[in-house]
């Protein structure tokens, strides 16, 4: 009987010890988690997701933010858009950096060969461009609108406008050592501006191939599309919070390899969805999966 107490409570040891270890060294993440994951990621980047260019554009049309270039932060609200996220639509918008054509009237940012600290991300630009053309209708149709007049705050004749961003960059999470190669492309357009109650409806796409390499050898190489349509951006003054509303459609493929070595093919078509609040999230093969809006870390 002693003998047996003892195989039994060595099993018990075991058992709990194997536990233990599994807590400590995680769960291994399934391929629709890392789909998942994957596709959060392009969302919700402080340097090239789509949180990101929505902030951006926000604060020029709200007067949100700080200022200061490339690493401003967008204010204390970091439950609601990302902290510390990339801007280019910043204070200086439309000086010295700016390019403006007179004849298409746009305006045009290019530059290469920068790096630049966010919080918990480092990043390195290859090449950004950035175009911005104006319209005073409300679905960004007729003739555009230029030379525009920020002098003291967003122009009221602008009622619509579209975005054009391409850009090639590698980003490194400090927290978990992933390495994003990236090259993206934006088309986006923002209809029936309201600047005074703080509205704008977004449509377009986004295209995205990207790199991922993780600590533990594992990589995912794809394409990520976004489809945007009528989706809401609403800037509360009072509390100093921009968010949006609405759902977005996905195309997503990729060749996953496993850190044992394993080869596999992805392809996911799904919906991402903003509700307006500090979260969004994604449906991968009939699952949804839970991302913090600030930085596209997975909260289930």
């Amino acid at each position: 009987m002693r003998f047996r107490m003892l195989a039994v409570a060595g099993a018990v040891a075991v058992a709990i010890a194997l536990a233990v270890a599994g807590c400590a060294f995680g769960p291994e993440v399934s391929d629709a988690e890392a789909d998942a994951d994957a596709i959060a990621a392009a969302v919700a980047g402080p340097s090239d997701g789509f949180t990101q260019e929505a902030t951006d554009i926000g604060g020029m049309l709200f007067g949100s933010g700080s200022g200061g270039g490339e690493q401003s932060v967008m204010g204390p609200h970091a439950a609601v858009f990302p902290m510390g996220a990339m801007r280019f639509l910043d204070g200086s918008f439309p000086g010295i950096n700016w390019v403006y054509d007179e004849v298409e009237k746009t305006y045009t940012r290019t530059r290469a060969d920068f790096d630049v600290t966010l919080p918990n991300h480092q990043v390195h630009v290859d090449l950004v461009m950035v175009q911005v053309q104006f319209f005073t209708s409300t679905d960004g149709t007729g003739e555009s609108y230029g030379p525009v007049d920020f002098s003291s705050g967003f122009d009221p004749a602008i009622h619509s406008l579209t975005y054009n961003r391409e850009i090639a960059s590698t980003s490194t999470n400090l927290s978990t050592g992933t390495v994003n190669v990236l090259e993206a492309e934006t088309d986006l357009a923002f209809t029936v501006i309201d600047a005074a109650a703080g509205t704008a409806t977004i449509d377009g796409t986004r295209t995205r191939s990207f790199d991922r390499t993780f600590t533990n050898g594992r990589t995912v190489v794809g394409t990520l599309t976004d489809t945007v349509s009528d989706l809401f951006l609403d800037w509360d003054a009072e509390t100093g919070t921009l968010t949006w509303s609405g759902t977005l459609l996905y195309v997503f493929d990729a060749t996953l390899t496993r850190a044992n070595g394993t080869v596999g093919s992805r392809h996911q078509e799904g919906t991402i969805e903003f509700s307006g609040s500090s979260t969004f999230t994604v449906t991968v093969d009939g699952a949804t999966y839970r991302y913090r809006l600030a930085d596209g870390v997975r909260m289930n």
